[in-house]
């Protein structure tokens, strides 16, 4: 573990992690650009770039005329949607369809990069920047390894696995917090708090965090950022488990977004 960074590049490691968060919701690729999302069922799907069929964890499409590969830069007749690592995007007046696969199911997201909600993005607007909600957690593994069951829309529950808990100390108290491990490189904490019913996005917050290291973890609550779904009505986020709820106001990172 580190030491804590100097007050002065403190601040201006959390300022420049501020910016860099508004580029990449500015960006072309951001969830501002989201605009409508298709959950796809057994069989045939109508959408405006053509008919995409569901078979067997397969994915299809007959492509309507005008819609473009942005991988060839060709016209579509007929895709296998599903064939290869990484699905191709594809592009009909002027809206760009991306085929998603979350909780075992499809969807076709739809994004514009020119929408109302990205041209009308303004920025973040944050919490005062403070030190003591930079804490120092201590890692408690679970032995075995615990399964959280996430909640999302329609019912939806999704299993990720929990490493062990992190205690740490705010406001005079003690509190623990149950993360996920994302791709196996970091930790993802989500929670809710105080702040939610006034100053921040109701349905809670994310925050990142490094694999444990001898035994400590850095929760920098300051960094703490809104779930894609303050942005979007087209983008499923789970529930935030009971036992990351804390009863106390985090009064650090973003606020809510309007």
């Amino acid at each position: 573990m580190t030491d804590a960074p100097a007050p002065g590049d403190y601040l201006a490691e959390v300022e420049s992690h501020r910016r860099a968060r508004e580029r990449r919701l500015s960006a072309e690729s951001s969830w501002l650009t989201i605009v409508d999302r298709h959950p796809l069922s057994p069989g045939a799907n109508e959408l405006s770039i053509g008919v995409v069929f569901l078979e067997s964890g397969a994915v299809r499409l007959v492509a309507a005329g005008g819609v473009r590969s942005r991988r060839t830069h060709g016209d579509v007749k007929e895709l296998e949607w599903t064939k290869g690592a990484e699905p191709d995007v594809l592009e009909h007046e002027g809206l760009e369809y991306e085929l998603v696969h979350h909780a075992q199911a499809y969807a076709v997201r739809v994004r514009d990069p020119n929408s109302a909600a990205r041209r009308a993005f303004h920025g973040l607007d944050f919490f005062e920047i403070d030190r003591a909600l930079r804490c120092e957690g201590r890692f408690e593994p679970y032995d075995p390894p615990r399964v959280i069951s996430l909640e999302y829309e329609e019912n939806v529950v999704v299993e990720r696995p929990c490493p062990g808990a992190v205690a740490f100390r705010a406001s005079g108290q003690d509190f623990r917090l149950d993360p996920i491990v994302e791709n196996e490189q970091r930790l993802l904490v989500m929670f809710r708090d105080a702040t939610n019913r006034t100053a921040t996005y109701g349905g809670g917050r994310f925050l990142y965090a490094a694999l444990p290291e001898r035994g400590r973890v850095i929760l920098d609550f300051n960094k703490a950022f809104n779930p894609p779904c303050a942005f979007t009505p087209y983008v499923a986020c789970p529930l935030v488990p009971p036992q990351n709820r804390l009863p106390i106001a985090i009064e650090a990172g973003e606020k809510r977004y309007e």
